[in-house]
This record gives C-alpha cells, sequence and structure tokens, in this order.
C-alpha cells in the first residue's frame, strides 16, 4: 500500500470563482440558488481588524469568500468535480469489486491510496493536470508519501 498525501498551496487565494461556479453548475445547481451564489460572492469587501482598529474596506472583486459556508462548498465542489473529471477513466485506482477509490479531498488536501510505484506515477501525473488546469500548484513541504509495513518489505 502506498498511501499519497498533497497539500494544494495557497488554495483559497487563488480560487476562481467563475471556476467554481462552473463546477456547482455541472453538479446541478442552477437557477436561483446558482445566481444566489453568485451574487453573494461577485463583488465581497473586507476589512481586517488590527489592535489598532479596523483598515478601511477594499472590494476584493470577483471570488469565493473565505470563511464563509457557501465558500467552503463552492471551493469543495470545484477542487472535487476537476478531480473527478481527471480520475473517472483511470484503470490505476483501487477497487474492491465495482467500486473505484478515487482521491480523497477535504478542503485543499487530498489522499490518494495505490498498490505499486507506476500507479502512484499515473496519480502523480493526473493530479499534475488537475492542478495545471486549475492553475494551482502543490505545497511541496506539506505533500509527502507512506509506505506503512515492516521495514524489510518497504526496501
Amino acid at each position: 500500500m502506498i498511501v499519497q498525501l498533497f497539500d494544494i498551496s495557497k488554495f483559497f487565494d487563488k480560487e476562481s470563482l467563475r471556476d467554481g461556479l462552473d463546477a456547482i453548475y455541472n453538479l446541478g445547481i442552477k437557477g436561483k440558488l446558482y445566481k444566489l451564489l453568485y451574487m453573494m460572492n461577485k463583488d465581497n469587501l473586507i476589512k481586517i481588524k488590527t489592535v489598532v482598529g479596523y483598515t478601511d474596506e477594499v472590494s476584493t472583486g470577483e471570488n469565493i469568500g473565505q470563511g464563509t459556508l457557501e465558500g467552503a462548498y463552492i471551493s469543495a465542489a470545484s477542487i472535487d468535480y476537476t478531480v473527478n473529471k481527471f480520475f473517472q477513466s483511470s484503470t490505476d485506482e483501487i477497487s474492491y469489486g465495482s467500486l473505484s477509490m478515487q482521491p480523497l479531498l477535504f478542503q485543499d488536501d487530498i489522499v490518494r491510496l495505490t498498490t505499486s510505484v507506476e500507479s502512484a506515477q499515473s496519480g502523480n501525473d493526473r493530479l499534475e493536470s488537475v492542478m495545471e488546469c486549475k492553475l494551482l500548484d502543490f505545497s511541496l513541504d506539506k505533500s509527502g508519501v507512506l509506505v506503512p509495513g515492516p521495514r524489510k518489505k518497504e526496501k
């Protein structure tokens, strides 16, 4: 077993609202709810609380609101939709019967299980394509690989 762990670098800073909305549209969120989500995120204003008070409000333009409930759903849907698209035809995923276990995602972290070095490399290539498509990068110092088992077998 090989456990691949990936962390997406500055995911919440680089996310595109249009990309996120495209993903939720393709997942079936349409009509009034879709428009509401767009309107809630089309022109965010932020101000930062400091020890001496708040800074002036600044417009961030179109982006997914960080720390908001809808922002978390749009973010999760956006990366999940793209990863599933890239892995849906993969024959390198661990499976149980007809159930294929694709990479697992939690916010800006991805976990992938595999059984061979070749399969691990294939997954790396697919995830690199996902990152290129989303204009994102992996945080290499927070990503890694675990190979559970006795040392002799590991070598």
